[in-house]
C-alpha cells in the first residue's frame, strides 16, 4: 500500500466525496504547496495572525465554516475531544460563540444534506 494507504484504493461507493482518491504524487504536491507557504513565517505570532485574517476574511464573506470530524484525530484521546477544541478555536480566531455552535450543528447537518431529515 502506498502513501498513507491511499495509492491503489479503489473508490467506495457512488458518493463523489468518498470517490476523489489522491494519487500519493497528488498528495505530496499538496503537503509541499502547505509546507512553503508557511515558511515564509518565522514565528508562531505571524502564523497566527495570518489565520485570523483568513479565518474573518471567511466569515466576513459569508464562507459556511463546518466543524471537522474528531474521529482518530488526536490519539489516545475519546471521540468528541477535538470537536470541543476546534470551537474553542473558532471562537478565539473571531467567531461568536453562537457562530461556532451553528457550525457544530445547522451548518455541519446542511452540508451532510441532513437539514431536512426527519425521525
Amino acid at each position: 500500500m502506498g502513501f498513507w494507504g491511499f495509492k491503489g484504493q479503489e473508490a467506495i461507493g457512488e458518493d463523489d466525496f468518498l470517490n476523489q482518491i489522491y494519487s500519493e504524487d497528488e498528495i505530496i504536491g499538496l503537503i509541499t504547496n502547505f509546507s512553503r507557504r508557511f515558511a515564509r513565517f518565522r514565528n508562531p505570532p505571524e502564523i497566527e495572525a495570518e489565520l485570523v485574517n483568513s479565518f474573518n476574511s471567511m466569515i466576513d464573506a459569508g464562507v459556511d465554516i463546518v466543524l471537522g470530524t474528531d474521529a482518530g484525530a488526536v490519539p489516545n484521546h475519546p471521540f468528541g475531544y477535538t470537536g470541543h477544541r476546534e470551537l474553542e478555536i473558532y471562537v478565539r480566531l473571531g467567531m461568536s460563540p453562537m457562530q461556532a455552535l451553528v457550525a457544530a450543528t445547522s451548518n455541519a447537518a446542511k452540508h451532510l444534506g441532513l437539514n431536512e431529515w426527519e425521525c
